[in-house]
């Protein structure tokens, strides 16, 4: 097989993440659209029956739901999230790099080398 044929071990792991991330989006997205078709559909039979108190509790309850859920979010929670992601990324990136490079590291007699560099990596990180 030629070299460009193969993919690599971290291209697998990015696959791989892309992957649960828009499967974990999906899920959400369904059961967002299935919350709200269950409330019109409670309500629209309630409002058909002339019960209006009991039509309008079902949406006023998944508002008020969906903003309690939303409230609890810190206020920086983009900042936060965008640290852990970043955090994250870098932290598969030498990961990926050690297991990709495992057999030259292990010929060289290199371990000590990549632990070191490792090490620094994960104190620079942490330290953002």
């Amino acid at each position: 097989e030629t070299k460009d044929s193969i993919i690599s071990e971290a291209d697998l792991h990015v696959c791989r993440d892309i992957y649960d991330m828009a499967r974990a989006t999906s899920e959400v997205a369904v059961a967002l659209i299935e919350a709200l078709v269950k409330t019109t559909v409670f309500a629209g039979s309630a409002i058909l029956q002339k019960k209006w108190l009991g039509g309008l509790f079902p949406p006023a309850a998944f508002l008020l739901a969906v903003k309690i859920v939303l409230g609890t979010h810190p206020a920086d929670h983009k900042a936060a999230q965008t640290s852990l992601q970043h955090f994250e990324a870098r932290l598969k990136q030498h990961f990926s790099r050690v297991q990709h490079r495992s057999d030259t590291i292990l010929m060289m007699q290199g371990e000590a080398f990549e632990l070191d560099l490792l090490q620094k990596a994960l104190r620079d990180l942490s330290a953002i």
